[in-house]
């Protein structure tokens, strides 16, 4: 018997002068069982732009759970309103189903699609929705390569006005006028160098070691305004007033934020910030906002950004509950862009208040984020858990460009 079914009769007598007779009032039926949709899957997981001149046939596999074995149709709504029944499923109490779906590529963005299962009582599944994207279409690009044979890694990069000034491990510093020709600079420091900013005439670059160096030449010449140990320096801005540091001790994973108030000289801790397991990878200044890129210590928690109006005293806000590191976050004249791994990307208009947006990869780590006037980019490479898998291939740098604001 493949469903438990409790009946109850009540029976009443109608008295009719001398006559009786039993009254049946009603039957009531108790369903225990109800479908369960345990995942949704797409197939193809996105489209491009009027692919298939304007439509493709988009195949969802649920995969399903019924006690009961009569799951009888598919429910689904698509992002128009248009609901379609799909039946034919297995006698089975777990399974998979597809159903092919005919959905539009005519405009960009991202559509959401109802499922839910009945089965033979009419009892329904909780509804489950599952997202579209339709994305504009990917182009390669073409790059030149600039340098290669370096002994170590570069690690950030930033323009002051008239040169370049890249920073890497071992206390690598190059400059350069155009990008296409480097100079190596002394920078009297060994300790991996992980960030450098630039505002006017000074140039801060931050790394390993609590090691905090200045220059004011360009980034030809350097001097040491802070080094310690066990201490990891991310991230730095700066404007007018104030220079801010962020990252984490090595040993409690403690997050560290410092700042200065006179040009670098001297520094001191802030004097507040979120200790929620997350910590400072990238910082950037806009319009009276510091607004940080945050990484976490483990898989628990969500993925946050800091932001203060002062640099010393930060608020934490979520960008989305699941636990995904940040490494990058720049302003593009408009909005803040944060992004990081898993394909990760977010806008913001205030700093507080962020929307997700559909990105072409879901394996990429994103770096890097800079923009030249309409035009934003995020340069990065295979997400951490990939390559520590072994699955795909550890080298595959990829980067984004978009010119209506990530959309």
């Amino acid at each position: 018997m493949r469903r438990a079914i409790v009946c109850m009769a009540l029976v009443l007598v109608a008295c009719d002068g001398n006559n009786t007779a039993p009254l049946t009032v009603g039957t009531s039926t108790s369903q225990l069982h109800v479908p369960v949709i345990a995942e949704i899957t797409f197939s193809p997981s996105s489209a491009l732009y009027m692919q298939g001149n304007g439509s493709i046939v988009l195949t969802a596999t649920v995969t399903f759970s019924d006690a009961g074995h009569d799951v009888q149709s598919l429910m689904v709504q698509m992002g128009d309103s248009q609901a379609l029944q799909f039946g034919g499923f297995p006698d089975t109490a777990t399974g998979t189903f597809n159903a092919d779906l005919v959905i539009s590529t005519e405009t960009l963005g991202t559509t959401a699609v109802q499922f839910w299962l009945i089965d033979s009582y009419g009892s329904s599944s909780v509804h489950r929705g599952k997202p579209f994207a339709v994305l504009a279409e990917i182009q390669t690009g073409e790059w030149t390569q600039r340098l290669s044979g370096l002994p170590y890694a570069l690690n950030d990069v930033v323009w002051d006005g008239e040169v370049f000034i890249a920073v890497g491990d071992d206390g690598m510093v190059l400059t350069s006028a155009d990008g296409i020709d480097w100079v190596a600079r002394e920078s009297t420091v060994d300790a991996d160098l992980n960030a450098v900013a630039a505002f006017e005439d000074s140039i801060v670059a931050v790394g390993h070691d609590d090691t905090i160096l200045l220059s004011q030449n360009h980034g030809e010449s350097w001097s040491v305004k802070r080094t310690g140990d066990r201490v990891y320096l991310a991230a730095v801005t700066m404007n007018s007033s104030r220079i801010v540091a962020g990252g984490r001790e090595l040993i409690q994973g403690e997050a560290i934020t410092l700042f200065s108030e006179d040009g670098g000289n001297t520094w001191a801790h802030a004097a507040s910030w979120p200790t929620d397991g997350h910590y400072l990878t990238d910082l950037v200044y806009h319009d009276g906002l510091y607004v940080g890129a945050t990484e976490i210590n483990s898989w628990l928690g969500d993925t946050r950004v800091w932001v203060s109006t002062n640099g010393t005293i930060w608020q934490d806000i979520e960008v989305r509950s699941e636990a995904v590191g940040l490494y990058a976050v720049g302003h593009d004249g408009n909005q803040f862009v944060v992004a990081g791994d898993f394909g990760l990307v977010s806008t913001s208009l205030d700093g507080y208040n962020w929307t997700v947006m559909q990105t072409p990869f879901e394996e990429v780590s994103y770096q890097s984020i800079s923009q030249s006037g309409s035009e934003l980019l995020l340069a990065g490479g295979i997400t951490s858990w990939y390559w520590l898998t072994g699955t795909p291939n550890f080298e595959r740098p990829a980067g984004l460009s978009s010119t209506d604001g990530g959309v």
